[in-house]
């Protein structure tokens, strides 16, 4: 009889994927003949680590790994390079697939191990690094070790308000010489608001930042780039956090500013990464982006506030019509979520609501206006009137 060449794990249950599950199965499946593995249930590191040394899969081509995590914004370093040596014992693989406990380090080493045979790449738990390590990872990596075959990804990015440091990123990416598909997630969620763990002897920003913050003059120092005027250094008193600590209307307006994605802004992100291609790339022929986690700030009463940002950060498709089909056109189209689109795994709710509000309370609209004024005289609806913010201007001319 053939050996298998296709393999998967899955349980009904909750159950993790251990060692010993591993140590039976190599009884009787030939790990060595497996073109394909799916771990299609979170597997335990220390199962990587003994996989590691006493599996041998040297005719993977596919993978899918899901890997166990407490706490990703914890990640302990020696686990983490358990999974990097896991990543790295692997022959070149065309496919993968893998989320859960998955920091920079083990992105570097998919790059550097896979980066001559990797074709189809889908990248989770990226809204949980630190935002520097998401530039350094998306820039310096892969310009040192392109993807020279990847034609499909899916990933998510940090939204950083549009900055120079946000546009290398779509100009890296779109330097990729034969993709062609790419579902870009725009994770607008800030790591200095947003809490790791909310409790009563700590404030969200405090703990996000290793420091206990009850200030709200403080607080808004640990913004990047935060408006100066009065009006923004307000406390937006609705949103409160267990130990009483509020909110600014500027942490508000910051929300809006990376939520906002419209046609404008879609077709300039593809402008940017079609003219990084170079002179024998392939074509960018689909682009989808999606903005998420602009107002999930944790344990929080939110209001409407998630539904803004749901509202205008709606997943927007941009299609390159085919070659032989006449003149080059991009259409560009609002879409529902697919099921193989990113869903950042550190936000574990439904994304499906009711719909947008048809009115806004008085502070949210109050933000709301100062950034988008009502265009008509008698007062129009704030669904029809909000638009994306312009990215940096020397990233975009320097290109």
């Amino acid at each position: 009889m053939a050996p298998l060449t296709t393999f998967s794990f899955g349980s009904r249950d909750n159950r993790h994927l251990n060692r010993y599950d591993l140590d039976v199965w190599s009884n009787y499946v030939d790990f060595s003949a497996l073109r394909a593995l799916e771990l299609a249930k979170e597997i335990r590191i220390d199962a990587l680590s003994w996989a590691t040394t006493n599996c041998s899969f040297t005719s993977l081509e596919t993978l899918v790994l899901i890997i166990e995590w407490k706490d990703s914004h914890e990640l302990d370093i020696i686990k983490q390079t358990e999974v990097d040596d896991f990543v790295r014992s692997l022959p070149p693989l065309k496919d993968l697939k893998i989320d859960g406990a998955v920091g920079p380090s083990t992105f570097r080493a998919i790059v550097q191990r896979h980066a001559s045979t990797l074709k189809r790449l889908w990248m989770g738990n990226v809204e949980t690094w630190p935002r520097e390590e998401v530039t350094s990872c998306f820039t310096g990596v892969l310009q040192e070790h392109p993807l020279l075959q990847l034609e499909d990804l899916t990933l998510a990015i940090r939204r950083s308000k549009g900055d120079e440091n946000e546009v290398a990123i779509y100009k890296t990416l779109g330097s990729l010489p034969r993709l062609q598909t790419l579902d870009l997630t725009l994770d607008c969620a800030d790591e200095y608001i947003l809490p790791h763990v909310v409790g009563p002897d700590t404030s969200f920003l405090g703990r996000a930042v290793g420091k206990d913050v009850t200030d709200n003059d403080e607080a808004m120092e640990l913004t990047q780039d935060h408006p100066s005027d009065d009006f923004h250094r307000q406390t937006f008193r609705d949103l409160q956090t267990a130990d009483g600590t509020y909110l600014s209307y500027g942490h508000v307006r910051d929300a809006f500013i990376n939520s906002a994605l419209d046609e404008k802004l879609a077709r300039t992100i593809h402008q940017i990464m079609t003219t990084a291609k170079g002179p024998h790339s392939l074509p960018l022929q689909r682009l989808k982006l999606g903005a998420r986690g602009g107002c999930l700030l944790g344990g929080i009463d939110l209001g409407v506030l998630p539904d803004v940002c749901d509202y205008i950060g709606r997943p927007v498709l941009v299609e390159r019509s085919l070659p032989g089909s006449g003149p080059t056109r991009l259409s560009v189209t609002q879409v529902e979520d697919s099921r193989d689109s990113y869903h950042p795994s550190f936000y574990n709710f439904a994304y499906t609501r009711d719909g947008p509000p048809n009115e806004l309370d008085s502070q949210t609209e109050a933000v709301f206006r100062r950034l988008w004024p009502v265009k008509s005289k008698v007062g129009g609806s704030w669904q029809k009137e909000w638009h994306s913010l312009p990215l940096a201007e020397p990233a975009i001319t320097r290109m």
